[in-house]
């Protein structure tokens, strides 16, 4: 999400328009305030003494997260500036009080939807056990967030200008790690806080929500989510992109297809189908399609599956992702949770290199068209073999290729900032 809203922003200022950064910054004495940062390109405003950020780690103590502030703050900085729109990207960690502020001058209010904090307060819509969870309530929440969460001092430490100037240093690397052991390792534990809590947290954000005049749905998994509960939202649908998506499609025809080269990228969270993907190996094993290599990127994945054929990677940077795609000759995303949009397969194609989605993936709208099937049931082991097993076919891989290297996939950044703009202009 940061690397999209920073390509976004850097697009709409070489386009010509002004653009200001607000974000919750650091804890400090006093009352809530905004600050101003330089910057060569756009402005940025941070505000002081904001609301806690829960981000991935989950919340123990609801009640932090809707505590009031002064609104006037929120008020002079709106009317000091006069912004023709607000485009709103995350709330996590910004007051009410702004987004009324801004209802009550009129400001149009636009919003992403990079994940689902507005309903499920863990962002991903996912169980404890990992299952979707269908109908997020209080009851459900305090279940699900029983020994999870960062403490109040935790979340002023991870908040301070001390953590952003030392976040890649050894001593924040473990605490981080210590975190996320944590959360990781609970099982039984205790809720600390009340259904009630966790009602009032979930009414708060839904409260915020109701407020934006457009709900921008970057892709259709996401709209579906968004208005099973919000059904009376203004929608538009509309795929995002970001600056760092291959710009040169290389032909991957092949003569012979002597090993299926896949790429896969989603680290090791369960939620992101990694166990989905491992397993439909073993069945085309059985089925005997033993040609294949697995190269995983993104994470240490030294402690899953000892087998030559499979390549722990490790992390990356976007340098590398041409030389990266140029190696493969397949890429998976068999997430089960509902991602928003997912860029792997947008990069994949804009290198050359087929896709292969699960269907909660909001990305996978990219791969309609094809004539060989690309899409397979999310969760499902043999779903995905059965998805898999044509492409060992060099003539049906080569007709992908085909498809590839014919279709306008129109992902780039600069045309879509136009389209936002266009977007904007509905709610103007």
């Amino acid at each position: 999400m940061t690397n999209y809203c920073v390509d976004l922003m850097e697009q709409q200022v070489a386009q010509g328009d002004n653009v200001s950064l607000l974000y919750p910054a650091n804890f400090s004495l006093g009352k809530t305030r905004i600050v101003k940062h330089k910057h060569s390109k756009y402005k940025i405003f941070a505000i002081i003494n904001p609301l806690p950020l829960a981000l991935v780690f989950g919340i123990n103590e609801p009640r932090r997260y809707i505590a009031k502030c002064n609104s006037d703050c929120y008020e002079k900085f709106l009317t000091s500036n006069h912004f023709d729109i607000i485009h709103v990207h995350c709330f996590m960690g910004i007051h009410k009080e702004f987004f009324e502020a801004a209802k009550n001058l009129g400001i149009p209010m636009v919003f992403t939807t990079h994940d689902y904090y507005p309903f499920c307060i863990k962002c991903n819509l996912l169980k404890k056990d990992n299952s979707i969870c269908s109908s997020p309530d209080g009851y459900e929440c305090r279940i699900c967030n029983a020994g999870q969460g960062l403490s109040a001092i935790e979340e002023k430490l991870m908040q301070s200008h001390l953590y952003i100037r030392l976040k890649y240093s050894r001593l924040f690397e473990i605490i981080r790690k210590r975190c996320r052991s944590k959360i990781e390792n609970v099982k039984d534990a205790e809720p600390t806080s009340t259904v009630e809590d966790y009602e009032s947290l979930i009414d708060y954000n839904m409260s915020i929500i109701k407020l934006m005049d457009l709900i921008h749905c970057n892709s259709e998994v996401a709209y579906n989510v968004y208005s099973k509960f919000l059904p009376e939202a203004n929608y538009k649908i509309l795929p995002i992109a970001h600056n760092h998506v291959p710009s040169i499609r290389k032909d991957h025809h092949k003569k012979e297809l002597q090993t299926l080269r896949i790429g896969y990228m989603g680290g090791l969270a369960p939620y992101k189908g990694i166990n989905t993907l491992l397993e439909a190996l073993k069945i085309l094993d059985a089925n005997n399609k033993k040609n294949w290599e697995l190269y995983l990127y993104g994470a240490d994945y030294s402690g899953i599956e000892n087998d030559i054929r499979i390549h722990n990677c490790g992390k990356y940077e976007y340098g590398d992702l041409e030389g990266i795609y140029e190696s493969l000759d397949l890429t998976i995303v068999p997430s089960v949770w509902y991602e928003t949009y997912g860029f792997i397969v947008p990069e994949s194609l804009a290198s050359g290199v087929p896709a292969i989605s699960s269907d909660t993936v909001g990305s996978q709208m990219l791969l309609d068209g094809c004539g060989v099937k690309l899409v397979f049931k999310s969760g499902s082991a043999e779903s995905l073999a059965q998805t898999l097993e044509p492409l060992f076919d060099v003539s049906i891989y080569n007709s992908v290729i085909d498809w590839v290297l014919n279709n306008d996939f129109d992902i780039s950044i600069d045309n879509h900032t136009a389209k936002i703009k266009s977007m904007y202009e509905t709610v103007l």
